[in-house]
């Protein structure tokens, strides 16, 4: 987390405005292209342990990250960093309720409160798939790696596509088709058995994505408003408050859930409290793009 900041404001100042969709949709490409290698390097090594000695299988994945990490080292001295006289960032506090910070104070309020939304009921997609759909760990698997793939090989797609419509465009649409998919999930519950994972698939890739072209897309949005000014300050200030909004959406997410709620009459109590959730965290989606994103004319 502590890097995110000052790589922002680095790539803002290396890489020119024009091409920014298409650099950052090749690079997140290449970048979860490896996370999904190791992710599935991880689980065949966990699998061969399973009968055996697991944490045998976990210290080989430690032991394997703890070496790429030193050895990404040699590449971070490879990279060009510009002079510290040609970064011109301003030696002040930012308050973000000055006028001129109109439009990324919006941006922040605006991103901060769609990540809470999205994870009041995102940690409990694991959950759901495993106790309410009964999905195995080879279906669970499956379903993981299938729907990354297609958000993975979006990327260069969407890079283009941002390029082309711009930023506000991209977002606008993606966050639409974002605040609709808990309902879908809720639907997948009741569908017959046979039916559940082939439909789990097509949500699941659907989501991955509108979610890669959606964070794609804040990223570029946020170098916009930025303007090469201000970078470090201004993209700490999206991490600090977006953070928080994670972590109250993820507990208030996990509160719901411990409360057997009944939905409107009797008649319907075949909604489980994860069911409760999806439907309120696609309600606040759902407001929340109301609010930023219903005209087409937003300042976000």
């Amino acid at each position: 987390i502590s890097q995110i900041s000052p790589w922002t404001s680095w790539m803002g100042y290396l890489v020119p405005s024009r091409v920014r969709g298409r650099y950052f949709g090749n690079r997140s490409q290449v970048v979860r292209i490896f996370m999904l290698i190791s992710s599935l390097l991880a689980g065949t090594i966990l699998n061969a342990y399973k009968d055996s000695d697991p944490v045998i299988g976990f210290g080989i994945i430690f032991g394997i990250g703890f070496i790429a990490n030193f050895g990404s080292i040699s590449y971070l001295y490879k990279q060009f960093e510009p002079p510290y006289e040609e970064i011109q960032e301003v030696e002040k506090n930012i308050n973000l309720n000055d006028k001129k910070f109109i439009n990324i104070k919006k941006f922040i309020t605006y991103d901060s409160l769609s990540e809470f939304s999205f994870n009041i009921s995102g940690p409990l997609m694991m959950v759901f798939w495993l106790r309410e759909q009964n999905f195995n760990y080879i279906e669970l698997a499956i379903l993981i790696n299938v729907s990354q793939i297609l958000g993975l090989f979006s990327l260069r797609y969407w890079g283009k596509q941002i390029d082309k419509i711009g930023t506000f465009t991209t977002i606008r649409w993606t966050s639409f088709s974002i605040a609709i998919f808990p309902l879908f999930w809720v639907l997948t519950y009741f569908l017959p058995t046979e039916l559940k994972l082939p439909t789990s698939l097509v949500i699941a890739s659907l989501a991955s994505l509108m979610f890669s072209g959606r964070a794609l897309a804040m990223d570029n949005r946020l170098f916009e408003h930025m303007r090469g000014q201000n970078m470090i300050k201004l993209s700490s200030k999206r991490v600090f408050y977006r953070g928080i909004f994670i972590f109250i959406g993820g507990i208030l997410g996990g509160l719901l859930t411990k409360y057997n709620i009944q939905i409107f009459t009797e008649s319907i109590s075949v909604f489980t409290p994860i069911h409760v959730v999806f439907i309120f965290s696609s309600l606040m989606r759902i407001l929340i793009w109301l609010f930023y994103l219903r005209s087409n004319n937003s300042s976000l």
